[in-house]
């Protein structure tokens, strides 16, 4: 039996993308997981870009828990940090926190702390940014209602 102990590198596999999406349909069919946050994760994992591993839509309350998304990268860590983190940090400068984790045993994977308020309008621009990468040509036709529901978000 495959277990995640058994992925190995800072870069998924197809192995580990199978694995972590059959994990997530899981625990969307248990409702383990924030039923807000579900149609940015599919949306997300349909790019074959990154691929999401843990995530929450923040809950204001008794646990005070933050909005966040895990995730781990197709692409390598440089092109990562500059095609993905860069532009998100740039556009969420005081909303958006940004960790690595795993770097000790090569497991890379990236951790955006989301505002609880704009979570939306944050992965809508991840999801923004994803299609750029994933369809230049089609982002740049689109981005105009991309940044409208960006907008009706954060608004």
């Amino acid at each position: 039996m495959i277990t995640i102990d058994d992925f190995k590198g800072n870069r998924y596999s197809e192995e580990e993308r199978k694995y972590r999406l059959e994990k997530l349909q899981m625990e969307i069919d248990l409702e383990e997981v924030d039923v807000e946050i579900i149609p940015f994760l599919e949306t997300i994992n349909n790019f074959n870009i990154i691929l999401t591993i843990q995530s929450c839509c923040g809950h204001d309350g008794v646990n005070n828990a933050r909005a966040y998304l895990d995730f781990r990268s197709r692409l390598n860590a440089e092109h990562t940090v500059d095609m993905i983190l860069k532009p998100l940090q740039k556009k969420y400068v005081h909303e958006l926190y940004i960790s690595f984790m795993g770097l000790e045993d090569d497991k890379l994977r990236y951790h955006l702390r989301l505002d609880n308020k704009i979570w939306r309008g944050q992965l809508g621009f991840l999801i923004a940014i994803l299609n750029n990468i994933h369809f230049p040509e089609f982002f740049y036709s689109t981005a105009p209602e991309w940044f409208k529901m960006m907008e009706k978000y954060e608004g």
